[in-house]
C-alpha cells in the first residue's frame, strides 16, 4: 500500500482490480490570488484501504477533495483517479462516488421517490435502496420532500446515495459533520461493511477519534502540507510517548523531586525524566508511600495536534 500526502482532511473509497494506485497525487499545488491554499503535495491511496485525511479548518482538505471531485483545477501538479484527471474525465463520476459536506437535493421532491429513481439510474432494485434507508434510520421521513428534513437527515441520504452504487471509490467530505453520535456510528459500520466488499474510502475530517476505528492509513495536514503519512498504527506507535502516573499520600513532594506535574491528586511525569527505580528512590528519598503506578501513552489527538503544531 502506498500514502503519500501533503494536504489536508479527506476520504475516499474504492474498489478496483490492477496493481495501480486508486489515487495518485504529485506534486499538487492551488492558488487563490495570491494564497496558495496546496504547497506541492504528494500521496497515493491502493485499492481497498479506508484512508483518511486529517488536519485543521484551513490545512487544505476540501481543496484536495475538490480537485479529486473535479471540481477544481489544479494550479500545478497533478491529481489522477484511477489513472485519469478528474477535471477532463467526467466518465469518472460513473465509478466514483461522492459526499459533500453540504449535500443539495431538489428540494420539493420526496426522499422514496428520489432514492428509487437513483437506484434504476445504477442498476440497483427498490429494495436496495429501501434497504439503506431503514439501515441509516430514514425510513420514517421516507415520504417527505427534502425541504423537510433536517441537516442531518440530508446528510445520511447523501450517504445512502454513494453507497447505494457500490463504487469503486468514495471521496467523502467531512461525512459525520451534521450527523448525531448514533448516525456517525451507523456510517462507519457502512464504511467497514463496503471494505469488506472491496471499496476504498478517501475521508477528509477534523475528528481524528472518529477515524481511529476505521481507517488503515492516515495523512495528517496542515497549512497546505503534509505533516505525517502512514499506517494509523504505525504512526502512533512511532510518536507516542509515553508518561507515568503516580498515585501517592505525599504527590506535591514527589512531583518536585521527578520534575513532574499533580494533575487530579497524581503525579505525572514523562518517561524520559524517569523510570521506575528513579520513581522508587524519589519516594524512599520524600517519605511517600506508592499506591500505584500506570504507564499512559499519547492518545492520536495528542499526536495530531503535536504534529499540526510543529509548523
Amino acid at each position: 500500500m502506498l500514502i503519500c500526502v501533503n494536504g489536508e482532511s479527506l476520504i475516499c473509497v474504492i474498489t478496483v482490480n490492477h496493481n495501480l494506485p486508486i489515487i495518485e497525487v504529485k506534486n499538487l499545488k492551488k492558488n487563490y490570488g495570491g494564497f496558495q491554499a496546496l504547497k506541492g503535495i504528494d500521496f497515493c491511496v491502493d485499492e481497498g484501504k479506508v484512508v483518511a485525511l486529517v488536519g485543521p479548518n484551513g490545512a487544505g482538505k476540501t481543496t484536495t477533495l475538490k480537485i479529486l471531485s473535479g471540481f477544481l483545477r489544479p494550479s500545478e501538479g497533478s491529481a489522477k483517479i484511477l489513472g485519469k484527471d478528474p477535471w477532463s474525465s467526467p466518465e469518472l463520476k460513473k465509478e466514483v462516488a461522492f459526499i459533500l459536506d453540504k449535500p443539495n437535493f431538489p428540494p420539493h421532491v420526496r426522499v422514496r421517490e428520489f432514492l428509487k429513481e437513483a437506484a434504476l439510474m445504477v442498476g440497483k432494485n427498490d429494495g436496495k435502496a429501501l434497504d439503506y434507508i431503514k439501515l441509516l434510520g430514514l425510513d420514517q421521513y421516507a415520504d417527505r420532500a427534502f425541504a423537510k428534513l433536517s441537516a442531518g437527515n440530508m446528510q445520511k441520504f447523501a450517504i445512502a446515495l454513494a453507497l447505494l452504487r457500490e463504487p469503486k471509490l468514495v471521496v467523502a467530505d467531512e461525512p459525520t459533520s451534521n450527523l448525531d453520535p448514533e448516525a456517525r456510528a451507523q456510517f462507519y459500520d457502512l464504511v467497514l461493511g463496503a471494505k469488506r466488499k472491496g471499496t476504498t474510502f478517501f475521508i477528509s475530517s477534523h475528528v481524528l477519534t472518529e477515524l481511529e476505528k476505521v481507517a488503515d492509513d492516515i495523512i495528517i495536514m496542515s497549512d497546505g502540507q503534509i505533516r505525517a503519512k502512514a499506517p494509523l498504527n504505525e504512526l502512533a506507535s512511532s510518536m507516542s510517548s509515553s508518561s507515568f502516573r503516580i498515585t501517592t499520600d505525599k504527590p506535591d513532594a514527589l512531583a518536585e523531586l521527578l520534575g513532574g506535574t499533580v494533575l487530579e491528586g497524581k503525579v505525572v511525569v514523562d518517561e524520559h525524566k524517569a523510570d521506575l527505580s528513579a520513581i522508587d528512590g524519589a519516594a524512599k528519598k520524600v517519605g511517600a508511600r506508592i499506591v500505584s503506578v500506570d504507564r499512559v501513552g499519547s492518545s492520536l489527538d495528542e499526536i495530531f495536534k503535536k504534529l499540526v503544531d510543529e509548523k
